[in-house]
């Protein structure tokens, strides 16, 4: 009996909480409306605890027993789930609900019409009208989670871009759910954009600059929704290694919803390349080829650098590849780097490249950081990489002189010791 009880403890909790939820506590999520923040104030949950009474003491009648068990049957999904309460699985009972507050009403004015009684009923609805829109226009906008998920951000880069007379190409950094080109349903960016900014003359490209960096050739903005400050911006490498230091106009978004950067990064990438000018890499066959070297005459390799030679045994193996685009990619491409034993088989990889590779246009030059796992047993592993189209898993062929030479590109060897 006692463990029959316990197991009913969590549906008594959340039958509690989703029927305190009109005039104790609210929803705690965030996306719909103020946190914990209740249906009612204070008086219209007394009219809605009268309707309540009427419709019980009524029961005999059809529309009255009606009313009652409809709010009841419509509270049932938010009693019997958590979180509790949520208004999403508890919206059948809005309409029920406003049903239920007018009959109050008119309970006390059967009784009472005096003009003192609607007077008071009137300063009550106004009353209620004036906390919800506060609550709703003012409160809610400004929590920043709200900010975040209903992508604030993003609208206020659009709006920004919109009327603007620049024409330069935008560069807009985000979260991995807004450019995963496998997720349509969520709607990401570049969809969200074709209601936000109607300006075809303007090339923007999205990408998430945690790990990823994509350089336009000439002048570029390059836009951070929901950074506002450069403590935020210094985690992210384009910030780090070339806006820092190039002196970018900058532009702060309205209530801190970020901040959009202009710069021409034409010489700091062109210092960038010089530095790791001269390398190599390996073909299938053994031959090594000078760089860059192109994989489906869509993108070509330029250069990479390896810090494994400086990280511990503990640390991972950061590895930066540097490609130029030089023709129109395929959509939801992504980037393999494996680490291969002695035997060929796979002892590390990642698999990333998070950005929308459709919106990528010739001469835009991109950077990739993988981070891999050092293996635990000693030896000699070949470094390898190359793309391919996730939907598929169709890797982009290495052509060169007109002959096919394999898949994947290897760089160095990394011993482990």
């Amino acid at each position: 009996m006692k463990q029959k009880i316990q197991n009913l403890l969590p549906v008594i909790e959340t039958s509690l909480r989703t029927l305190g939820m009109f005039s104790i506590v609210g929803d705690p999520l965030p996306y719909y409306d103020v946190p914990d923040r209740p249906v009612l104030e204070p008086f219209g949950s007394a009219l809605l605890g009268l309707g309540l009474l009427v419709c019980v003491r009524r029961w005999r009648r059809p529309d009255y027993a009606f009313v009652f068990v409809w709010l009841f049957i419509s509270l049932a999904p938010g009693m019997l789930s958590q979180p509790a309460p949520n208004y999403t699985r508890t919206l059948g009972a809005q309409t029920v609900l406003f049903i239920a507050i007018g009959l109050g009403a008119q309970a006390l004015l059967d009784r009472w019409r005096t003009p003192l009684l609607i007077g008071a009923l009137s300063l009550i609805f106004v009353g209620n009208v004036a906390w919800t829109a506060h609550d709703y226009f003012t409160r809610w906008p400004s929590i920043d989670t709200v900010r975040f998920w209903h992508h604030s951000g993003l609208y206020a880069v659009a709006n920004n871009v919109q009327t603007s007379t620049d024409t330069s190409a935008v560069v807009i950094c985000l979260p991995d759910f807004l450019i995963d080109e496998r997720e349509p349903w969520w709607n990401p960016a570049p969809q969200h954009l074709r209601y936000l900014l109607h300006r075809p003359e303007v090339s923007v490209r999205t990408y998430n600059c945690a790990d990823t960096l994509v350089l336009p050739a000439g002048p570029a903005r390059y836009a951070f929704p929901d950074a506002a400050d450069d403590q935020t911006l210094e985690q992210f490498p384009i910030y780090q290694q070339f806006l820092r230091r190039s002196q970018p106009d900058r532009v702060m978004l309205p209530d801190r919803l970020g901040v959009i950067l202009t710069a021409d990064l034409s010489a700091e990438i062109d210092r960038y390349l010089a530095v790791i000018a001269g390398q190599t890499a390996a073909l299938d066959d053994g031959s090594r080829r000078a760089l860059p070297i192109a994989l489906g005459g869509r993108v070509e390799l330029l250069g990479y650098t390896l810090s494994a030679e400086a990280a511990g045994p503990s640390e991972p193996i950061e590895l930066t590849t540097i490609w130029r685009v030089t023709d129109q990619l395929p959509p939801q491409l992504s980037q393999f780097t494996h680490l291969l034993n002695g035997q060929g088989d796979i002892a590390a990889q990642q698999d990333r490249l998070m950005l929308t590779s459709q919106s990528l246009r010739a001469g835009d030059v991109v950077m990739q950081i993988h981070r891999l796992t050092r293996p635990a047993d000693a030896g000699k592993y070949a470094l390898t990489i190359g793309l391919y189209t996730q939907p598929d898993g169709q890797r982009l062929p290495i052509v060169i002189d007109g002959q096919p030479r394999g898949d994947r590109l290897f760089l160095d060897q990394i011993e482990v010791r």
